[in-house]
């Protein structure tokens, strides 16, 4: 972005058919001038923006059919130039696009499903059992005693079955230690 650090804007843009006066406009600040036998579309356009103020003289309103032509006869300048013709004959394109033609051809609108409000789906199969059961319904169900511990009611049931599996486990340690004694 070198020298980049003071950008003028565009000003007016005046057109003349030939370089005859153009002294006369030399000294006024932010006014171009343009032949109108070399026209350029980055003077005409710059940066793209179509919409500049552009003067065009009489001379020069006048030199604009002998040199791009009409749509009906070629130029008169430019070898076998011919201005394109309007691809369309109706510029109202929203009209166009909005016409209930063009909305019965389209494809309908595709609607996103509807969100579950409230709670959030579960995620881990692994933690939590119900999705785990949703995700493989052939999995054998628990049984009725297994329900009935995970009550909050049974809660001594509960610690007396965690306390025989835990007796369960020492009393086989204490037979591995046992056997590599011998």
């Amino acid at each position: 972005m070198r020298n980049r650090r003071y950008v003028a804007r565009r000003g007016p843009m005046l057109v003349l058919p030939d370089n005859k006066g153009t002294r006369a406009f030399r000294n006024i600040f932010g006014l171009d001038l343009a032949n109108v036998n070399a026209l350029n579309l980055l003077h005409l356009a710059p940066g793209g923006h179509v919409g500049r103020f552009v003067i065009w003289t009489k001379g020069a309103f006048e030199q604009l059919d002998a040199i791009f032509g009409t749509f009906t006869e070629a130029s008169a300048v430019k070898k076998g130039f011919v201005l394109p013709a309007p691809m369309l004959t109706n510029t109202d394109v929203t009209r166009i696009l909005q016409s209930e033609e063009v909305r019965r051809v389209l494809k309908p609108k595709k609607l996103q499903p509807k969100k579950a409000s409230g709670r959030r789906q579960p995620t881990n199969g692994i933690k939590n059992r119900r999705l785990r059961l949703r995700l493989n319904p052939y999995v054998k169900k628990e049984t009725q005693a297994a329900k009935s511990l995970r009550n909050p009611k049974n809660r001594d049931a509960r610690r007396k079955a965690k306390s025989e599996r835990i007796a369960k486990v020492k009393k086989s340690l204490t037979k591995a230690q046992k056997k590599n004694k011998k």
